[in-house]
């Protein structure tokens, strides 16, 4: 459904969970910006957790508020290890909301977005959701295996030697 859902502009509400919106910010740690830490015109969906605590201090404003958020950074923080679990400063201003209104999953829409669903997943079953979720669970269960399967060969090789020119 998400890959086939409306996308339009939000101008009368503010950000609410599963919204897409566009903004721009700088983080400081006492007033003083830090690296990775900014951004221009970038897209974050509310709700997909890639920024905990920023995405929660978004969801009321609307567009083109500008306002200065205090979020605790997360512990460990891959980006910023010198300030996991720290509380810092996003000073953030909203350019757009969008929503995605998304379609009713059925065999009409199967059907009708075949040729994507075909081109994009390789089902070339019935024109079912019955027949596409089967398809699927088939794909996760052999890409959990596959991906499994090769952890497991993965951590039983030893590397002898290695060119170091290849390695630079």
């Amino acid at each position: 459904a998400k890959n086939f859902g409306e996308t339009k502009d939000v101008t009368d509400r503010a950000i609410k969970k599963g919204d897409t919106v566009n903004l721009d910010f700088v983080g400081k740690k006492d007033g003083v910006e830090f690296e990775k830490g900014s951004g221009t015109g970038q897209d974050l969906e509310i709700g997909s957790k890639s920024f905990p605590g920023f995405e929660d201090a978004l969801i009321g404003m609307k567009t083109g508020a500008e306002e200065t958020i205090n979020v605790t950074l997360p512990d460990p923080d891959e980006n910023n290890p010198d300030l996991a679990g720290q509380t810092v400063t996003f000073d953030v201003k909203i350019n757009s909301i969008k929503e995605t209104i998304l379609p009713e999953v059925n065999d009409a829409l199967i059907a009708e977005k075949y040729d994507d669903i075909t081109k994009n997943y390789g089902y070339t079953g019935e024109k079912t959701v019955a027949g596409l979720k089967e398809y699927m669970v088939e794909r996760i269960k052999f890409s959990n295996f596959t991906n499994s399967t090769w952890s497991d060969y993965v951590k039983k090789c030893e590397v002898e030697s290695y060119d170091e020119a290849e390695v630079e």
